[in-house]
Parts: structure tokens; C-alpha cells; sequence
């Protein structure tokens, strides 16, 4: 299954039934195929994917309900509890260090 395929519809559900179907092999071989030629299951690699963007929209200002629906997570209960697993702490956490960090840099005064 194409990668690119899957980062392109992240939104949507995207189970091991729908992706064997979509690369027309039983949910066995699919699972066989993927894990050995990406070192992932499929399901951790769709996480990977829904989390990195999720990573990128805490810096835009979206609302955490706003970024689940965009990422494919129900709730966006559902994906702070992704996103604490993975990371080890809050999306509402991640965001005020990442936007700290980025105000840091951008009011430092440059020596000149």
C-alpha cells in the first residue's frame, strides 16, 4: 500500500480490512507484507502518521477537537490519550513548550 495514500487520508478510518482491500490481499498477508518491509505493524504506522501531524497542527492554533477530526481520531480525548502514550505528556503541554521555544527564538535580540 502506498504510503503516501495512507498520509492522505489520515481522517479517515483506516483499518487493516480497508487497507488489505485496497491492495487487494487477505488482512494476514497485508500484516505479513507491511511489518516486513516498514519494521511496523500497520496500525503503528498509521499512528506514527496521525501523531506527526498532529505534532505539526498544535502549532497552527487549531482547536485539539479540530486537530482530531483532521487526524482521524474520534475525540480529541482519544487523541490526547495517543499523544500522552507516545510522548509522555499532553498535547495542551507539547504546544506551550513548542510555541515557548519558538517565542524564545524569535525574541532573542541578534548581536550586530
Amino acid at each position: 500500500m502506498p504510503r503516501y495514500w495512507m498520509r492522505e487520508n489520515l481522517a479517515q478510518p483506516l483499518s487493516m480490512s480497508c487497507m488489505a482491500e485496497k491492495v487487494r490481499m487477505s488482512e494476514r498477508t497485508f500484516l505479513r507484507r507491511f511489518t516486513q518491509s516498514t519494521g511496523e505493524t500497520p496500525a503503528r504506522f498509521v499512528e506514527t502518521l496521525r501523531l506527526d501531524q498532529t505534532r505539526t497542527l498544535l502549532a497552527t492554533g487549531l482547536s485539539l477537537k479540530d486537530i482530531a477530526a483532521q487526524t482521524g481520531y474520534s475525540t480529541s480525548a482519544q487523541l490526547s490519550k495517543a499523544f500522552e502514550r507516545r510522548f509522555g505528556m499532553s498535547p495542551t503541554l507539547f504546544k506551550e513548550l513548542h510555541c515557548q521555544e519558538k517565542t524564545a527564538h524569535t525574541n532573542t535580540p541578534s548581536a550586530g
